[in-house]
């Protein structure tokens, strides 16, 4: 697997070193604000130098998470004993797997 690849976000999978994963569902964040935010990483990736891209990524991931972090937007399933413990039992599945 290549150490860096492109999605939503920059991922970085530097060989030997442990990772950390993060969920939300899907209306975690509401959908103007995500739109925006995105616009906003496009244009500033845009301008920027490709040096400079790491941190543009960085500061938008801290925004995002930003938004996760305030819980107060959409469902929240993980915040139910049995809906988690599937996410965790799922996640212990795949380790080795995927990850």
């Amino acid at each position: 697997m290549s150490p860096y690849y492109r999605r939503h976000l920059p991922h970085i999978h530097p060989e030997g070193h442990p990772l950390f994963v993060t969920f939300n569902l899907a209306n975690s964040i509401p959908l103007d604000v995500w739109f925006e935010l995105k616009r906003q990483r496009e244009q500033e990736l845009q301008k920027a130098a490709p040096e400079q891209h790491y941190l543009i990524q960085k500061k938008f991931f801290g925004k995002y998470d930003e938004w996760l972090d305030r819980s107060e937007y959409g469902n929240r399933w993980l915040a139910l004993a049995n809906i988690a413990q599937i996410v965790a039992d799922e996640l212990h599945r795949m380790d080795g797997e995927r990850y």
